[in-house]
C-alpha cells in the first residue's frame, strides 16, 4: 500500500524533469558526450557560484536592516563580478588579464567543462570565504541589545 502512494509522487518528479530535459535537448545534442557533459558540468559546479553569491548576499544582509537595501547592494555586486568578463574586452592588456581574472565566467566556464583547476577552486573557496568573514566581521561590530 505505501509504494502505490509513492507512484504519483515519482511520476510529478519526472513529469517536472521531462520538459527541463526536452529544453535542454533542444538547445543541446544531450545525447551526445560533449553536450551531456557541458550540461552536466554546469550542473555539478553550479555549487561554487552559489556559495560565492550566497556569501556576498550574506555580508550585504549584514550590512543594513533594510531587507531591499541589502537585495540591491548584493545584486549589484553580484552583477559587477558578472559583468566584469565583459568590461575585460575594451580594457588593454595586462589590465584586460588582471580584470578577466576576477570574473564569475572565467572560473565558471572551465567548471562547466568539467576541468576542476585549483586557481578555480582556491577563487570561489576564497571569495566565499572573504564575504563570509567580512558578514562575522559586520555582525559583531553591532552591538546587539
Amino acid at each position: 500500500m505505501r509504494l502505490f502512494w509513492q507512484i504519483p509522487g515519482r511520476a510529478g518528479v519526472a513529469g517536472c524533469a521531462a520538459p527541463i530535459y526536452a529544453g535542454l535537448s533542444s538547445v543541446f545534442d544531450v545525447d551526445r558526450p560533449t553536450g551531456s557533459g557541458s550540461i552536466g558540468g554546469r550542473l555539478r559546479g553550479g555549487d561554487r557560484p552559489g556559495a560565492f553569491f550566497t556569501a556576498i548576499g550574506l555580508w550585504a544582509s549584514a550590512l543594513t536592516r533594510n531587507q531591499v537595501v541589502a537585495f540591491i547592494v548584493s545584486f549589484f555586486i553580484c552583477f559587477t563580478f558578472y559583468l566584469l568578463d565583459r568590461i575585460a574586452e575594451f580594457l588593454p592588456g595586462v589590465v584586460s588579464s588582471f580584470v578577466r581574472a576576477w570574473s564569475v565566467n572565467a572560473h565558471f566556464d572551465s567548471l562547466a567543462r568539467g576541468v576542476l583547476d585549483t586557481r578555480d577552486l582556491l577563487y570561489w573557496a576564497s571569495g566565499s570565504v572573504f564575504f563570509l568573514g567580512a558578514c562575522l566581521t559586520g555582525l559583531h561590530s553591532r552591538r546587539w541589545r
